[in-house]
């Protein structure tokens, strides 16, 4: 009904208008589904009403600001569409436009986790706590910059069982085979959360579950864990050496 009134308003008024100027000068006969122009001015007194949507859900948070927004759409893909480029997702889109804010924030604070934690399990988590409870504007892009140190383990996990060295480089293949792994690991957390993988449809949606492989990554979680304490232990003893005398 929306874009057949778009239609109708445009041909009528001769411009292409958004949602809140056509709500205020238009009005719809739900029974004979067509749309009648207001005819007791003054219009921009009229109260026009469009549902509420959780930023929980992105996608048609998106969509709903799309429509408040962008003038003139007739179908979907006008609304996806910016710059001449089609987008994936009215996400996506709205990002593009410029409607939703930067994921500036939640870059640096998963490039601190990197730094910081000891395995990718807990940056893991910390991914999945951002997507569920702050919203960002580009989920995919968030995900194509940290899943590198996001799948971690898998590549640690990999190269061992190869018996390669972590110098030496995967083939494509088997990166990809990580990454679906990682992001099964990723499911798997928003499900205990409440959510899944493909609440978010900017990002990725095959996966590789990694329940068969549990028991391995304790243990290398076990190991890295380990590795981590020896290494500030070295560094406690560097201190106590290089320490001023008193």
């Amino acid at each position: 009904m929306h874009f057949v009134r778009t239609k109708e308003v445009t041909a009528a008024e001769g411009v292409e208008v958004g949602h809140r100027e056509e709500s205020q000068a238009w009005f719809c006969l739900i029974r004979q589904r067509q749309w009648k122009r207001r005819t007791q001015p003054p219009f921009k007194n009229c109260v026009t009403r469009m549902y509420t949507v959780s930023l929980k859900n992105m996608e048609l948070f998106s969509l709903r600001l799309l429509l408040l927004t962008v003038p003139g759409v007739t179908c979907y893909e006008d609304l996806r569409t910016f710059e001449g480029t089609l987008h994936e997702t009215f996400q996506a889109a709205a990002n593009a436009h410029g409607l939703l804010e930067s994921d500036s924030e939640w870059h640096r604070c998963l490039n601190e986790a990197e730094e910081l934690a000891p395995f990718a399990s807990m940056v893991r988590r910390l991914f999945c706590y951002i997507l569920v409870n702050c919203s960002p504007a580009d989920p995919y892009e968030l995900w194509v910059q940290h899943r590198d140190r996001l799948s971690d383990d898998y590549f640690y996990q990999l190269r061992a069982t190869l018996g390669m060295s972590t110098h030496e480089e995967l083939d494509q293949e088997n990166i990809e085979i990580i990454y679906k792994r990682t992001l099964g690991d990723i499911d798997h957390h928003l499900q205990k959360l409440g959510f899944q993988l493909s609440d978010y449809p900017s990002m990725p949606q095959e996966t590789i579950s990694t329940f068969d492989s549990l028991p391995t990554l304790q243990s290398l979680e076990i190991l890295e864990l380990r590795e981590y304490a020896d290494i500030n232990h070295q560094s406690s003893l560097l201190a106590q050496n290089y320490a001023p005398p008193e």
